[in-house]
């Protein structure tokens, strides 16, 4: 019995740090969305209010395409970072209890709230990210999912998991 609850402690583990890096690798992948808009915007960040906002989460066209049996949820994203990013699942924390598989497409079972599963820092909108010091975060997590830690992505590009 111990062996067999070590295995599933394991287990349980292995797809812990999986899923951590998982997240870890789409926020690196929206860190480089956010470093090629600002080069395309003299190196201003997009100037958006909210992580959804900041998506372009069209709550409405969300709605219609959810209906759907094979829904386009690009087609509910028009936001300044969607010529930055060619898969929206990297919007979606594989921890995230929200998020819902639709066929090969990620929708949050919550739309239109929570939306995605990122914070944005409002408070570095419309700023030179290279003004930024290297240790502000950009995105994070919503909520602790990962061992009580939010994994988080900074201005330099990388990211980091702390407990805030």
């Amino acid at each position: 019995m111990a062996l067999l609850w070590s295995s599933v402690s394991s287990a349980r583990l292995r797809l812990t740090e999986t899923r951590a890096a998982s997240c870890a690798s789409s926020l690196r992948q929206l860190s480089l969305a956010l470093a090629a808009y600002a080069a395309d915007y003299d190196g201003q960040l997009p100037t958006s209010r909210d992580s959804n906002e900041l998506a372009g989460v069209d709550y409405w066209m969300l709605a219609q395409e959810a209906r759907k049996p094979e829904p386009n949820v690009k087609a509910a994203l028009n936001g300044p970072l969607l010529p930055y990013t060619h898969n929206n699942g990297i919007l979606f924390c594989p921890a995230d209890p929200w998020k819902k598989a639709l066929g090969d497409r990620t929708i949050a079972d919550r739309f239109p709230k929570p939306g995605i599963s990122y914070v944005w820092n409002a408070a570095v909108a419309a700023k030179p990210l290279s003004d930024l010091p290297a240790d502000t975060w950009l995105l994070r997590d919503r909520e602790p999912w990962h061992a009580g830690r939010r994994i988080a992505t900074l201005a330099d590009g990388s990211t980091r998991a702390d407990s805030r």
